[in-house]
């Protein structure tokens, strides 16, 4: 299990106009796990001095998506989001 950013900044603004660049520099920790065909799932995990979201990106073995998903459980579950199982 690796764990990353998803962006390397927070969320724009409602209603904020991005760059191309922007826009471009928001896909490029996501698309590595797209390019080599591993499973990854976002998981918001706080939020920014401004309020705005925050996530970090958890990527898997190829084909193994449910490892992935149990590891995001868990850190809901770590955050307080998810209850405890059982």
């Amino acid at each position: 299990m690796l764990l990353t950013p998803v962006t390397p900044t927070t969320a724009p603004r409602r209603g904020a106009a991005a760059t191309p660049l922007e826009m471009y520099q928001g896909d490029l920790y996501t698309l590595p796990a797209s390019l080599a065909g591993v499973p990854g799932l976002s998981v918001p995990v706080g939020r920014d001095p401004g309020g705005l979201p925050v996530g970090v990106q958890l990527l898997g073995r190829a084909f193994d998506e449910a490892t992935v998903v149990r590891a995001g459980a868990a850190v809901e579950r770590a955050l307080g989001r998810l209850p405890l199982p059982g």
